[in-house]
């Protein structure tokens, strides 16, 4: 399913991106929220799927489906859409088995490329004490090593003892880093949600990639732009080619285990 999710949303028209979104969610079975977000003359949409009925608090896993004008954005940020897709289509199973909410709402973001628009609206919409954390994704289809980021909020939440519990499947491989560049993380954590940045990369770009998260967070100039980031000042060299569906797999693996160990710590009846 990730690839046909992923050549649904691997698209150079956002229009078509997003009609691709819906399809996939629509054959999957899960009702959805269509969120218009007014920009200018214009509006963006996200589009929602609640599954927790309106019982707060909640767990949110977010990513953006929107890509750089005329790329078909595989890697940035279809990837990560058809992740998303396949994790969802699995808690909706368990939903419908189970016959009852469960306290998780899956979101995709329109806009990431306007200055995040789309997840900054998202963001100042809800009430941040309604969330228990939220999960984003972001350039996730090539590396072998998913990286981790906590935001600062973490620490004092449930969150917390979900995230070390990752220890406890010795398969996983994941490496949790300080930092991680800013990407719909960015408006939660402002508004004091714990938040978790989900990415993954080759080995040799970790350095440079936390490199570039330093930078940003300074407002300095990036001296060094790791390889895998290329898809983004490259759009053109963005194709379905480059994706490597093990390392999706690997991702969706860390997140499943993620919101599974959450669901387990806030005590949500969903075995």
């Amino acid at each position: 399913m990730l690839e046909n999710y992923l050549q649904r949303v691997a698209q150079p028209d956002l229009i078509k991106r997003r009609e691709g979104l819906l399809s996939s969610l629509k054959g999957i079975g899960a009702p959805y929220d269509i969120l218009k977000v007014p920009v200018g003359n214009h509006n963006l949409v996200n589009v929602s799927v609640p599954m927790h009925h309106d019982e707060m608090p909640y767990i949110l896993i977010a990513t953006n489906y929107d890509s750089v004008e005329g790329s078909i954005g595989a890697n940035n940020n279809g990837a990560s859409v058809a992740i998303l897709l396949s994790i969802l289509r699995v808690f909706h199973f368990i939903r419908g088995r189970k016959k009852q909410a469960l306290p998780l709402e899956f979101a995709f973001f329109d806009g990431h490329h306007e200055h995040m628009v789309g997840g900054r609206s998202f963001a100042e919409a809800i009430y941040p004490e309604n969330i228990h954390l939220m999960i984003n994704l972001d350039l996730c289809g090539i590396g072998d090593m998913v990286l981790l980021s906590a935001g600062h909020y973490v620490e004092s939440s449930p969150a917390r003892q979900a995230l070390y519990k990752l220890n406890d499947a010795k398969h996983l491989n994941y490496r949790l880093l300080d930092l991680l560049p800013p990407s719909n993380d960015a408006p939660f954590e402002a508004r004091g949600i714990p938040t978790i940045s989900v990415s993954i990369a080759p080995e040799d770009d970790i350095t440079p990639i936390v490199g570039v998260a330093v930078s940003m967070r300074n407002e300095e100039n990036v001296a060094l732009l790791p390889n895998v980031y290329e898809c983004i000042h490259h759009p053109e060299r963005d194709t379905l080619d480059i994706i490597e569906v093990d390392a999706m797999r690997q991702v969706m693996l860390i997140v499943n285990t993620l919101i599974s160990n959450m669901l387990t710590v806030i005590k949500a009846d969903w075995r």
